[in-house]
């Protein structure tokens, strides 16, 4: 085997056999020992014509570094295509990181890749030629909240549920999504609650007399826990309002219009409020 192309001497592997295993410890080594990012793009060049459709046992070279030159393990997923103006924190518990935006350049000016069709697009194409030897995926912010929802779905303990909210405020924040999320959260007696049941009470400046009116309606297993728990007080309040719409909370209470009964209960329940002074 012969990896010399491009490649400073003091890297160069010839005439050996290695199993696979040990090639990519082997290449892993050398790829941790590199600096210069244009030697880096041509170990990666160099092992996509060799391993372009090689892919045992899903073992993948780490070859890629993030924003900060740091070397992207192999069983992390490395995103390529994010806008460099684009900035938010990784949650650490997904197993994704950023591909740096100047080695993505210059892979693109490097690498053989086809665009399938016009609604293809180069980070797409450019993953899909280099999937062969690293964990790679064309950055998609929906993939990555849709990571961010499932892992919210799967806990069970209050503080965690508070850290997932708050790491998908700042992508917010960053990104204005709009994808529209269906996530566990914690309502005002810290229990965990799906947020398609929950509402705003008057703790997220919507009004002070929607609680009024729904007292002995609505309870505080049935309310948002405040801006405080979630350690987001200082944030705009217009802002947390949209971004908790946007997990599934309810900006407007709910009426059954199929059940005649419990709207007539309703009604009276409002008169008997409206008669009291509310203004």
């Amino acid at each position: 085997f012969l990896l010399c192309e491009n490649v400073p001497q003091a890297l160069c592997i010839k005439n050996k056999q290695y199993e696979y295993d040990d090639f990519i410890s082997k290449i892993d080594s050398i790829s941790s020992s590199i600096d210069k990012i244009d030697e880096r793009v041509n170990l990666i060049s160099i092992l996509s014509r060799i391993y372009r459709d090689y892919n045992q046992d899903n073992k993948k070279f780490s070859l890629l570094v993030n924003e900060n030159n740091e070397l992207i393990n192999n069983d992390i997923v490395g995103y390529i295509g994010k806008e460099k103006e684009t900035k938010y924190d990784v949650p650490t518990y997904l197993k994704v990181d950023f591909v740096d935006s100047e080695l993505f350049l210059l892979l693109k000016d490097k690498i053989d890749y086809k665009l399938d069709s016009d609604k293809d697009t180069v980070p797409r194409a450019i993953a899909r030629s280099l999937r062969g030897i690293v964990n790679i995926r064309s950055y998609d912010l929906d993939n990555i909240l849709d990571q961010i929802e499932s892992y919210s779905k799967s806990l069970s303990d209050t503080e965690k549920i508070k850290q997932s909210v708050v790491d998908l405020f700042h992508i917010y924040q960053a990104t204005g999504f709009k994808k529209e999320l269906k996530i566990n959260l914690v309502n005002r007696n810290n229990e965990i609650t799906p947020s398609g049941e929950l509402f705003f009470g008057d703790d997220f400046n919507f009004s002070d007399k929607l609680e009024m009116i729904y007292e002995g309606i609505y309870t505080d297993s049935q309310y948002l826990a405040c801006p405080e728990f979630w350690g987001l007080q200082e944030e705009d309040y217009s802002c947390l309002q949209n971004f908790f719409i946007k997990l599934g909370v309810s900006k407007y209470y709910r009426i059954n219009f199929e059940k005649k009964s419990s709207n007539k209960e309703f009604l009276n329940h409002l008169k008997e409020y409206y008669n009291k002074d509310i203004d």
